[in-house]
């Protein structure tokens, strides 16, 4: 028996050879590479995909600009027909003429053309060969034409140098052409402020929605109204009206209308300011004005313009400040039925009056043309916020909203220095702020200072009656006969004094007292 093959194992087998430390290794030499293999193949395939999404985002925005300027094309045109190009008529100078509008709507696309711009008979039929043909009724044409490169290479190849973009816009012709006897063009445009640049309103938006020029109550605004000659002969006989009223005719930026006529090819234009009015309490009105202008052997020709007016939501604050709950001298502002109108004050304390409480009157009103709401109101002293005293009798609950013309008020005391502890100048702050951004403050100082000897604290002796009022003006230092007081029953009080509360003053001061 051979014992040649015992050591490998089984017979005629060969012995397994041994592992060695070169083999892990080797596993991770191997890992590592497999990932640098894969990271090489996935970065071009993402690097292709985003490319292809910049290219397709690239793609849409092109066309809907497309589209957007043939219907800014199509849409001035049915206003201006004969204004094609500006070499079409020496009357459509830039911008005033749809090759024009069609770049500008598009302005970030280099190379877009209006491909064409034609316009059609209202009963069907082939394009007139002639602009000056088109009439009100007709229908203008403008297809807008872009062309389009990929920057992706595999789009490339497939598309070759690229795509063209296309679109086509229709729009009712509403002012007729070039006319070959008598012709006008007439456009009225509007403005919000004096001074401004009037434009074109409504209009569309790039989102194709309608859009007006707007301002507030109150404010000017200022039209603009430009008649053409678009016709071969002289306009006679001109009479220009409009629905705001009598033009400024003879005013510098309102010449006359000139009597000889209106030479072909030439423009009279008149510019003029109204006063937005009231919206009769709606949030917003849409105010439409047509110029008219007629002239001998013309059909009248009209122009709008439409403007919205806002009534922008009213809010203010008044924060007023006394010594006396009734406010003014105790009794109210002299002559003047209100509480007061005092923002600041100045009071003082000693140990015989360790405190001056002070009332606030906090009035938030809405002086506005309509309903103002979302509203909020808050306070704070010196900057630190107080928790208003709402929901008692002499400080209603807050509203959320008012009404045009209402207000609210709140009438609180804060004793100085008292709990409080303030001296000096103390600033108190009362905020309103009503939903879309609408805030209005009203500001009250009180200036708190500590009465030394031999100076004394004059007394409040509003609502004491005879005795009670000499005995308060006698324990706060001042000789009795400096007191002048009133006659009367002994249940009648003090209304007013004529030396305001908690200030310091000598001893030798004297006060004059009225009964209610």
């Amino acid at each position: 028996m051979s014992y040649a093959n015992v050591a490998s194992g089984l017979p005629g087998r060969p012995a397994r050879p041994r592992r060695t430390g070169h083999g892990l290794g080797g596993h991770r030499r191997r890992t590592t590479g497999q990932a640098l293999v894969e990271f090489a193949l996935i970065v071009p395939m993402f690097l292709m995909i985003s490319a292809l999404a910049i290219d397709f985002g690239r793609l849409f925005y092109a066309y809907v600009a497309v589209v957007n300027a043939a219907k800014e094309g199509a849409v001035y045109g049915a206003q201006n027909p004969i204004c094609a190009t500006d070499t079409t008529s020496p009357l459509c100078p830039n911008p005033n003429n749809v090759t024009w509008r069609v770049a500008n709507e598009a302005s970030n696309l280099s190379g877009l053309t209006a491909a064409v711009v034609e316009c059609l008979p209202a009963g069907g039929g082939a394009a007139y060969t002639d602009l000056a043909s088109c009439r009100q009724g007709d229908t203008y044409h403008v297809r807008v034409s872009y062309a389009f490169d990929f920057v992706t290479p595999i789009l490339s190849q497939f598309y070759g140098s690229g795509l063209t973009l296309q679109a086509d816009s229709w729009a009712d012709v509403i002012n007729s052409a070039f006319s070959p006897g008598p012709g006008a063009s007439l456009t009225k445009y509007a403005c919000f402020g004096s001074g401004c640049t009037p434009v074109v309103t409504p209009y569309l938006d790039t989102n194709n929605n309608l859009q007006y020029v707007s301002g507030n109550v109150g404010a000017t605004i200022t039209y603009q109204i430009t008649a053409t000659n678009v016709g071969n002969q002289t306009l006679t006989g001109l009479k220009v009206t409009d629905t705001n009223g009598a033009l400024p005719f003879g005013s510098p930026t309102c010449p006359n209308l000139p009597t000889s006529g209106l030479a072909v090819g030439s423009t009279w234009q008149c510019t003029y300011t109204i006063t937005a009015p009231n919206t009769n309490g709606q949030p917003s009105l849409l105010l439409s004005n047509t110029a008219t202008l007629t002239a001998t052997g013309m059909q009248q020709r009209q122009a709008t313009a439409t403007v919205q007016i806002t009534a922008p939501q009213g809010l203010s604050v008044a924060q007023y400040v006394s010594p006396y709950q009734n406010g003014g001298n105790g009794n109210g502002e002299p002559g003047q039925p209100s509480w007061g109108t005092a923002t600041a004050i100045t009071v003082s304390y000693n140990n015989q009056a360790p405190s001056a409480p002070v009332w606030y009157e906090l009035i938030v009103s809405n002086p506005g043309t309509v309903t103002t709401s979302g509203i909020t109101i808050t306070d704070a002293l010196n900057g630190s916020p107080y928790t208003l005293p709402v929901g008692t009798t002499n400080c209603p609950t807050a509203p959320t909203s008012l009404a045009a013309g209402a207000s609210w008020t709140c009438l609180y005391s804060v004793p100085f220095p008292g709990p409080n502890n303030m001296t000096g100048a103390v600033t108190n702050v009362g905020t309103a702020t009503a939903s879309g951004g609408v805030t209005a403050t009203g500001t009250a100082t009180v200036t708190v200072g500590q009465c030394a000897a031999p100076n004394a604290v004059i007394p409040n002796l509003i609502g004491m009656t005879n005795s009670a009022a000499t005995t308060a003006w006698t324990n706060a230092g001042f000789p009795s006969g400096n007191l002048t007081s009133w006659n009367g029953n002994s249940s009648s009080t003090a209304a007013t004094q004529n030396v305001q509360a908690y200030l310091c003053d000598p001893t030798t001061t004297t006060m004059t007292v009225t009964k209610k």
